[in-house]
Order: structure tokens, then C-alpha cells, then sequence
């Protein structure tokens, strides 16, 4: 996936590579001002102006269930829960101070008083965090 989102292999989304991701997951041709305004400062998570394949990846990312393989990442020590600790070590870098906002707020969303989250909890708080974090891209994209 990675080769198909940056063919040049430089590790950096140009407008043009961001385009054609974007575009294929929307099915519609996303002009390059909606990418420049709406989808580079939603997945920029490091504010440098510049979106990686990583930071897009992980974007990607919020959007999907927690399957087995993405709960062995989150869940490190095999207890069965997740912390937000475990979760935030999982996720990376995912916006700075504002990145860590969201966090909090999807964590106590989903949290019912434990502390920790069970897989179907973190579920919900990875739902939570897509739409703090990304928004809704599709909205943002529909209505250019």
C-alpha cells in the first residue's frame, strides 16, 4: 500500500499523490484546493506542512476496526484492556497538544469508569478519535 500512496518512495505526499489517495477512497476526483485546505491540516499531525506517508497511513488508520492484529499492537502486555498510556504509544504522534486533547476526550468517551478499555471500547474510542482528529473528510470534500 505504502508503493501505491507514494510511488516515489520519498515518504512525503505530494498534493498530487494526496490527491489520487484521497480521490480513490471518496470515488470522485477531489480538487487540489479541498486537499490543500481540508485534508493536509487534518493529517499533518506534526504541523510541519508537510504530510508523510506515515502521518496519512496512520490517518488511514483511525478509520478501522480493532481486529486482533491492531489490538496485539495496542494491548502490549496482554492483560486484555488498553490504558491510555498503551494507546498512546500505539497511535504516535497524532497532533501535538490538540492531537492529545482529542485523546483524552475519546478516551473518557469510551471509557466506563475503569480506566481501561476492552477491545469493543477501544472500538469506540478509535471512532471517537477520527472524528476529532480527521473530522469528516468526506463532508469536508462534498462540500467544495
Amino acid at each position: 500500500m505504502r508503493r501505491q500512496l507514494d510511488p516515489n518512495a520519498d515518504n512525503i505526499m505530494d498534493l498530487e499523490e494526496l490527491r489520487t489517495a484521497v480521490s480513490a477512497a471518496m470515488d470522485q476526483r477531489t480538487p487540489l484546493d479541498v486537499i490543500r485546505t481540508a485534508v493536509v491540516p487534518a493529517v499533518d499531525f506534526d504541523e510541519d506542512g508537510v504530510v508523510s506517508t506515515d502521518e496519512f497511513m496512520r490517518a488511514l488508520s483511525l478509520d478501522l476496526p480493532v481486529d486482533q492484529g491492531t489490538w496485539a499492537v495496542i494491548d502490549k502486555n496482554a492483560d486484555g484492556v488498553a490504558t491510555i498510556a498503551e494507546l498512546r504509544n500505539a497511535l504516535g504522534n497524532i497532533g501535538g497538544e490538540g492531537g492529545e486533547a482529542v485523546l483524552q476526550v475519546a478516551f473518557e468517551h469510551a471509557d466506563s469508569g475503569s480506566h481501561q478499555l476492552s477491545p469493543q471500547q477501544a472500538s469506540l474510542f478509535m471512532d471517537w478519535l477520527s472524528t476529532g482528529i480527521v473530522g469528516d473528510l468526506e463532508d469536508a470534500v462534498s462540500e467544495q
